[in-house]
């Protein structure tokens, strides 16, 4: 099936960033049967949409590729769509496509919808109650559940703002969203990476790479897949470089990948060049405070 994540990154305890991750394993009824180079994470290339999905293969995949180019070329979205707006034409799309099915037997699936809200104009009051401004970026799980034929679709909150002072173990729920077979194994390695590297991007990311590998969930694999969406522009797919090989998108890419016009990151989520593979130096980390 697959370990699905969604998590947002601080800086300086505000948020800079919204990532959802995943494994790229696609099977057929049993992890013996498998391939590990399926997509399960999307992004748009105009607009700050970002998706991924878990559980139903066919129909998740197709739909939100044809999500995303409807979205590339405005024909479904327009400058003034808010969040909202966006995420109710998306979910409505969504479920379009699925009632679509004719005699198919209805599986369980769950998708993530990320995207990025117009920050309002500061005003007298925030200033003068020194409120930090709302968290841009907003998180949506759509669910169907296919033992009551019922579609779910739930906000997910981000904190506004982190306090490091005041952060503890109960908080994490709020800062990561995980779904899919492999959910269980990654709360379960992300409470230990706690002890190990603090409340940071880098624990979520090792806790992801776990349930994903041997030890975690055997129906998740391949290599990790992400795409990001920051402050500002479009989203954007996520480079990886583990354990000697380059990966975009869950497509291991060999001898013949580059750097290109991504961020790439190495098995500690770190920041590396896309031309040599080095750490990038001086290059900012997302932690959550």
């Amino acid at each position: 099936m697959t370990t699905l994540v969604a998590w947002a990154s601080y800086q300086n305890s505000l948020p800079s960033c919204l990532t959802i991750a995943s494994d790229s394993r696609f099977t057929w009824g049993s992890e013996k049967i498998r391939w590990d180079c399926g997509r399960k994470t999307f992004w748009c290339k105009s607009g700050t949409e970002i998706f991924g999905y878990a559980g139903d293969v066919v129909t998740q995949s197709n739909t939100l590729s044809q999500i995303c180019e409807l979205v590339d070329y405005s024909t479904v979205l327009n400058d003034k769509s808010d969040a909202d707006q966006r995420h109710a034409i998306f979910l409505k799309l969504f479920q379009s496509a699925f009632e679509a099915q004719v005699d198919v037997p209805k599986r369980g699936m769950v998708a993530f919808h990320g995207t990025r809200q117009n920050q309002p104009t500061e005003t007298g009051r925030d200033r003068k109650s020194n409120a930090p401004p709302p968290n841009p970026f907003r998180l949506w799980k759509m669910r169907y559940d296919a033992s009551t034929d019922t579609w779910i679709d739930e906000e997910h909150k981000f904190p506004d703002k982190i306090d490091e002072r005041k952060i503890d173990k109960a908080m994490f729920p709020e800062l990561a969203l995980a779904a899919g077979t492999g959910a269980g194994a990654f709360r379960t390695r992300r409470d230990i990476n706690f002890k190990r590297y603090g409340y940071t991007s880098r624990a979520i990311f090792s806790a992801l790479t776990h349930a994903i590998g041997p030890d975690g969930d055997q129906r998740s694999g391949g290599p990790t897949q992400a795409t990001s969406l920051g402050l500002n522009g479009a989203p954007k797919p996520i480079g990886f470089y583990i354990d000697g090989c380059r990966s975009v998108a869950g497509m291991q890419l060999g001898e013949i990948g580059m750097g290109g016009t991504i961020e790439w990151r190495n098995n500690d989520f770190e920041f590396i060049r896309g031309s040599d593979l080095e750490r990038a130096s001086g290059a900012p980390k997302y932690f959550f405070w």
